[in-house]
């Protein structure tokens, strides 16, 4: 409930104040505003899941005229602090999980609502104020976070910049990429009558980088002394007004029956759909429904496999082929802008550009799509008018575009940001920083695992005293199985190619030249047996040849090496360029190793002498086939590798690697 009083008491109608309360009692009220203030009201959810659950919402009074002839109220949505730690200790006098404390203890959480702004239901102020609170809710918590459980790592984020940006960007920039007069400039309808609001917008955008200031300024403090700090932001920014309606281009070319109206969805009522668009700012990526790969059904047609690179090419034809129809600077011409700038097929996709000597790699054998189209400032694909080829887009900023596209007097710089400060970090400039560099810098730095998944190096030159440190790259395989060529495996339900000998040379390669140092290639077994026919009928001497060719440094035993017995396995060792390692076989008739079996080899890398000690399964004889590995005993794994590792270091051997052919359970990830 909402009352409006004056609460002057002169006689005069002086309309000033609006009381909120969930009742008809002013004693509960949860905020006596005056135009302009804000009010954070608490509520408890109703039904679902989160029944009884804390959330909140924010209300403003955004107009109030004393004669209430105008009178505009604003609440946000209904939000809830999104946060989880199944193991979170708990607070004294509180019951319920960490999410709940939050919400009950801190401001309501919120942020920026750009689809309320781009509607003109709120004006731009209430936007700013609302995205500002999300510091009145996340530097508490940040305090209250670090001061109480005092972390080694924090990370912190600060989303304000990224909104803001969006929105105000196109407004406050006064030429295109191209030199062309922007026609968005201090014009939000693009009707060329300016809004005279150009120094309010640039203070919005520089507020926001104050508060990121702010943040990270706060986050230091309460950081113990001399802590490392990065700081990095994961793309940069453009501005833009227009949009461009992606799915149009299929539709001309016959792969759909109609625009699209949500992203990466047909629309209800398609009867083609060979093909869909899904777009996120400057990209969009178009995936072909292919016959063989994807699943058939829905009512809809699919692409043969044998049309399926006539079909990228047309497709990316048509793309690059854009031209924008429309006179956006009233001289009664279309524009002629460059709408698309580079387009990609899925295989170029591992290389899209990414400033001199440098590719960003954005393949995945599912997730990325067939085509990979890149828009040019002031284009992108977000916000577009389904049926329309190019539309005001309602916002202004984007990123999403080439990671080159630089052109710092238009402010297009789609360059992320890199700094790192602090007693272990060198001074000085560096270039060739990723962002996927950053997590293993940091742990490299902290001491810890790098994660499982982490595809980006320690930026050692950022680090004090690195240069004596000697970097070894390890590029390891297991149960290769004679795969010389593809085979298939269904991810995210799609039928896809995985593997084969010449695909995997190529990944090895790369992940060499891409990695610091000199590198070793290892296998942990199964590197043959169990094979398709192009390898097994020829008794594996394929796969033997396969991982000569890729320069395979050595390996350990797998069960499957002896499915064939010792002989076919010293036809593979005799044919093999690498050597075999094992250092728990042994004849059971003497108790010594078997003159075949090499416990260990020690390579020179980088200077530094490195021990690998190979291990095979105790289990072996109970994996393969009666009599394959008679006279031998597989000892017990863990007792040989320590032997065999004290004889190393007694050597000299410091650095020392283990190949077994074990698999283990924890810290298994699923396929992402």
């Amino acid at each position: 409930n909402a009352y409006i009083f004056d609460t002057t008491n002169d006689g005069a109608t002086n309309y000033n104040r609006v009381l909120l309360s969930f009742s008809k009692d002013g004693a509960t009220a949860v905020g006596i505003l005056a135009r302009g203030q804000w009010a954070d009201v608490k509520v408890k959810i109703v039904g679902g899941t989160l029944d009884g659950k804390t959330a909140g919402m924010l209300v403003k009074v955004e107009e109030l005229t004393p004669d209430l002839s105008k009178v505009r109220l604003f609440h946000t949505s209904v939000s809830r602090t999104n946060a989880s730690w199944p193991t979170w200790p708990g607070a004294s006098g509180f019951t319920g999980d960490f999410n709940e404390y939050l919400a009950q203890r801190f401001p309501t959480d919120t942020d920026a609502d750009f689809a309320i702004l781009e509607a003109g239901i709120v004006s731009e102020e209430t936007y700013v104020e609302q995205g500002l609170y999300w510091e009145a809710s996340h530097l508490p918590m940040l305090t209250y976070l670090m001061r109480t459980y005092k972390p080694d790592l924090a990370l912190v984020g600060y989303p304000v910049t990224d909104e803001f940006s969006h929105q105000f960007l196109g407004l406050i920039v006064p030429t295109l990429p191209n030199g062309a007069p922007n026609p968005a400039y201090d014009d939000v309808q693009v009707n060329r009558t300016p809004d005279g609001r150009v120094a309010q917008r640039t203070a919005f955008i520089r507020r926001a980088y104050r508060g990121a200031d702010a943040t990270l300024a706060l986050a230091q403090r309460l950081m113990r002394d001399k802590t490392t700090t990065f700081v990095a932001s994961d793309h940069g920014f453009a501005p833009q007004f227009l949009a461009i309606d992606a799915s149009k281009v299929l539709v001309d070319l016959g792969l759909l029956s109609k625009p699209q109206t949500s992203n990466c969805r047909p629309a209800t009522g398609e009867t083609i759909g060979k093909a869909k668009a899904c777009w996120a700012g400057g990209t969009v990526q178009i995936y072909l429904n292919l016959a063989g790969r994807d699943p058939a059904g829905g009512g809809f047609q699919q692409v043969a496999a044998a049309d399926e690179a006539s079909t990228v090419a047309q497709i990316k034809a048509a793309f690059l082929a854009l031209s924008d129809p429309n006179d956006w600077t009233g001289d009664s011409q279309p524009e002629g802008w460059k709408m698309i700038d580079r387009a990609f097929t899925k295989a170029e996709a591992r290389y899209i550009p990414n400033g001199p000597n440098s590719t960003a790699d954005m393949a995945h054998p599912t997730r990325t799509g067939d085509l990979v189209v890149f828009a040019y400032p002031p284009y992108q694909f977000d916000a577009a008018t389904p049926g329309t080829l190019v539309a005001r887009s309602a916002f202004f900023g984007q990123h999403g575009y080439v990671p080159d596209v630089q052109n710092l007097s238009a402010s297009v710089n789609m360059r992320a940001t890199f700094l790192a400060g602090g007693e272990g970090i060198a001074r000085g400039p560096v270039s060739g920083v990723r962002s996927i560099d950053i997590a293993p810098t940091i742990a490299y730095m902290m001491g810890i695992t790098v994660p499982q998944q982490s595809q980006g190096r320690v930026l050692l030159s950022i680090i004090k005293g690195s240069n004596s440190v000697k970097p070894l790259t390890i590029i390891g395989l297991n149960d290769f199985h004679g795969q010389l060529d593809p085979t298939s495996l269904t991810l995210d339900g799609r039928n896809t190619s995985v593997g084969g000998a010449s695909y995997l040379g190529t990944m090895f390669d790369e992940d060499a030249a891409s990695l610091p140092g000199p590198a070793l290639l290892l296998a942990a077994g199964d590197n043959v047996g169990a094979s398709p026919a192009n390898s097994g009928l020829l008794e594996d001497r394929p796969a033997i040849d396969v991982e000569n060719a890729w320069g395979l440094d050595a390996t350990s035993y797998g069960n499957h090496e002896f499915d064939y017995g010792v002989a076919r396995l010293l036809q593979h060792q005799a044919r093999a360029n690498f050597p075999f390692l094992g250092v728990n076989i042994i004849e059971t008739a003497t108790g010594q190793a078997p003159s075949w079996v090499k416990p260990s080899t020690v390579f020179t890398v980088n200077g530094v002498r490195v021990g690998v000690i190979g291990a095979e399964l105790k289990e072996t004889p109970e994996l393969v086939s009666a009599g394959a590995t008679a006279g031998l005993t597989f000892l017990d794994e863990a007792t040989a590798i320590k032997a065999e590792s004290e004889r190393l270091r007694r050597q000299g051997v410091r650095v020392q690697l283990l190949l077994i052919h074990q698999g283990t359970a924890n810290g298994a990830n699923a396929i992402d």
